[in-house]
């Protein structure tokens, strides 16, 4: 289908951007005034840019760059060396005088952002990949002795709601938080996650109510933060017996065999 942007000599027309984290959404249009449609209004920021990638029907994933100023959300806080929640972004284009003529043109999420200086103006570079990424893994079944599933899954069966729990922060010293929790309950914990607001930080060890961190968490989260506790299984058969009392699930190689002979026998 045709619009003002196929037919018009000369057309003007400009990028706009939606853009979400967690549950916020913000709306820009790289153009020098603002741009409303459907009663959305598209605050203009004319330093906002887009590099877009050729598309195309393949299954090798594409990536566009975004330039824009670093004082904008959520930008700056991308820019901070600090987890933050997933930011996807909506890239579209339309004839500012015509607001029937808007249409998508590329879809994805964050993967890398790069702060820079042009022209005396502090900027950041925004890698934006598609959804076609997501697919960027070899398949088949690794046959190694850990647990091939991810914990919580449908096949492994573990409600993630059921083992999951609210608790203020009681201390906090670099990568290291500790809660009112009891020992014997920590062990749970470990390689479970630390969410709040959309980020989500994996849990490296736990013992004694101090759960330590992969990475140092957002200046935000101070004593009393209330947070939510995920546990977490390290993937041996050991966990999956002692901890979970799910071995009936595990997915590990070497530790079972079938109750027939697969190749004279129908599985049951």
């Amino acid at each position: 289908m045709t619009n003002t942007l196929d037919t018009l000599s000369n057309k003007p027309y400009a990028f706009l951007y939606d853009i979400t984290w967690n549950t916020t959404t913000v709306h820009y249009a790289g153009f020098s005034s603002d741009i409303v449609i459907n009663s959305v209004t598209y605050v203009a920021v004319p330093e906002l840019s887009c590099s877009l990638p050729t598309l195309h029907g393949g299954i090798e994933k594409a990536s566009a760059t975004l330039t824009a100023p670093i004082n904008k959300a959520p930008f700056s806080s991308l820019s901070q060396p600090y987890p933050s929640a997933p930011v996807t972004v909506s890239v579209w284009e339309c004839n500012p005088e015509d607001p029937t003529s808007k249409r998508g043109v590329f879809f994805g999420e964050v993967t890398k952002i790069s702060p820079t200086v042009e022209k005396d103006v502090q900027l950041t570079s925004i890698e934006i990949t598609d959804l076609k990424g997501r697919f960027d893994f070899s398949a088949g079944v690794i046959a190694s002795t850990s647990c091939q599933l991810n914990f919580g899954d449908a096949i492994c069966g573990i409600s993630l709601a059921g083992v999951s729990t609210s608790e203020a922060i009681l201390s906090k010293s670099g990568n290291v938080l500790t809660f009112d929790i009891s020992p014997s309950d920590s062990k749970y914990y470990q390689r479970g996650k630390v969410v709040k607001d959309g980020i989500s930080i994996m849990i490296e060890e736990a013992e004694d109510g101090a759960l330590r961190l992969i990475r140092i968490p957002p200046p935000s989260w101070v004593v009393g933060t209330v947070v939510t506790l995920v546990a977490g299984c390290d993937k041996t058969i050991a966990s999956c017996r002692d901890k979970w009392d799910n071995e009936s699930q595990f997915m590990g190689c070497g530790y079972a065999m079938p109750n027939y002979n697969p190749l004279y026998s129908e599985g049951n």
